[in-house]
């Protein structure tokens, strides 16, 4: 939340209608690389301000911080990657910055799971947690499901349904969608390559321009 007044009176400016609709947090190979394929995609109607607006990893402590700026483009996705982005990744950004590398999930039994929270003038207005840790107190509900060194993304539904329990609300996407609403495995085009292929489906899971069932070096 945040205020705007004339030194006599104090108006309360809403939150922004904002939510974190897709993270890809750990990549197949080494996270910072170049052309790496590291993004967070945020969701909400074309226009709104993102002044005021930060992204911020948590991994029992605040780390890295990403200060946004602008509006949401006029497709509702606004994706944030890294500077060494993927070329057909960083296409699709609306912001590049080193702080794209939060932390890639605890380990089972650790007593916190690690989590991004998006922030207006300060407060949590939305976040996810991520990992096998204990607890989720940095994200919302229980955590979302865990994706390791796989390419895969954690992702909300279509309508970026958003109950305040990461459980219900991610599901993990072997086809990421930076831009644009999840493909569930129906998305013919390719922009993050994945480590899964189908061999009797249209997808190009690898972005070499060849559906699954035609590569012949993916599905001999």
């Amino acid at each position: 939340m945040g205020y705007s007044g004339d030194g006599v009176t104090c108006t309360l400016i809403p939150p922004p209608p904002l939510v974190i609709s897709e993270v890809l947090y750990d990549s197949a190979g080494t996270d910072t690389a170049v052309d790496n394929v590291l993004f967070i995609e945020l969701a909400g109607p074309a226009g709104t301000s993102l002044a005021g607006v930060t992204l911020q990893g948590v991994n029992a402590s605040i780390g890295n911080k990403i200060t946004l700026s602008g509006t949401i483009p006029a497709n509702g996705y606004a994706v944030v990657v890294h500077s060494k982005a993927l070329p057909g990744l960083a296409a699709l950004a609306s912001f590049t910055h080193d702080n794209v590398d939060f932390q890639n999930g605890n380990a089972a039994g650790d007593p916190e799971t690690d989590a991004i929270q998006l922030l207006f003038n300060g407060t949590v207005i939305d976040a996810v947690g991520y990992g096998l840790g204990l607890a989720n107190s940095a994200g919302e509900g229980a955590a979302a499901p865990d994706a390791k060194d796989s390419n895969q993304s954690i992702s909300r539904d279509a309508n970026n349904t958003d109950t305040n329990n990461n459980a219900a609300d991610f599901f993990l996407s072997s086809q990421p969608s930076p831009g644009g609403p999840p493909c569930n495995g129906a998305c013919t085009w390719c922009v993050v390559p994945s480590v899964e292929s189908i061999c009797t489906d249209a997808v190009d899971n690898d972005c070499d321009g060849l559906a699954d069932s035609a590569d012949t070096v993916d599905c001999p």
